[in-house]
């Protein structure tokens, strides 16, 4: 299932249902539906519930399913309750019993539940990845070392970014990523800075003027 926030898990759990309205049991899914023998009504029951579990748990965020595995239990009980009524069911008790994220997903999870923003987690990233080409480069021991303490560095400069009283920052017209303004690329996705407004106005037409611009890209009055 893919969270809200773009994390995918797995789960698996229990769910005890009755019969509380035979009478419209039997018209919804033995008549309407033709489920005649116990295996096709079992099989449609299961089928049911677990498309509607995976709609529900969509909405939720990876916190709250692996960290609050009883609260988001009791939400989806009672959303689902709603769904099987129209067949005269009723859930008895519905239990998440375990939450199965991938283990990249888990690094990431950790983080973010301490704090660390997403801009903080894309510069511990790059930072990880270049020491990773450093270290299959034949730069030899400093090489590497210098590779893992940009790390802290990458993590340092996003906190900066992101804290730094009044700090000068622009908005990436690919991603929209929060950088720096003096940025000449995005260091979310690459995108080139270079279109970045300079913050101030043409005085003759009122165009945005792009950083390093020399004169109006609209009507070539000179700034």
């Amino acid at each position: 299932v893919m969270l809200k926030d773009m994390v995918p898990v797995g789960s698996f759990g229990t769910t005890f249902l009755q019969i509380g309205d035979t009478k419209l049991f039997v018209i919804e899914v033995v008549g309407n539906l033709s489920r005649f023998t116990g295996e096709e009504v079992k099989t449609f029951i299961e089928s049911f519930i677990i498309e509607k579990f995976i709609d529900t748990l969509a909405d939720y965020t990876s916190f709250e399913v692996y960290r609050q595995t009883e609260e988001t239990s009791t939400k989806i009980r009672a959303q689902l309750r709603t769904n099987l009524d129209r067949f005269g069911l009723e859930i008895v008790d519905m239990r998440i019993e375990g939450v199965t994220i991938p283990d990249d997903y888990k690094n990431k999870l950790f983080y973010l539940q301490r704090g660390v923003t997403a801009e903080q987690l894309v510069g511990k990233e790059v930072a990880e990845k270049f020491a990773e080409a450093i270290r299959d480069t034949k730069g030899g021991g400093a090489a590497l070392g210098a590779g893992f303490m940009a790390i802290p560095y990458a993590l340092q400069g996003a906190t900066q970014m992101m804290t730094a009283p009044g700090a000068a920052l622009v908005q990436c017209s690919k991603c929209s990523m929060q950088v720096p303004r003096s940025s000449r690329f995005c260091p979310n996705c690459g995108n080139s800075m270079g279109t970045v407004s300079a913050g101030i106005k043409c005085s003759k037409c009122g165009t945005e003027i792009p950083a390093g611009s020399k004169f109006c890209p609209n009507c070539g009055e000179k700034i």
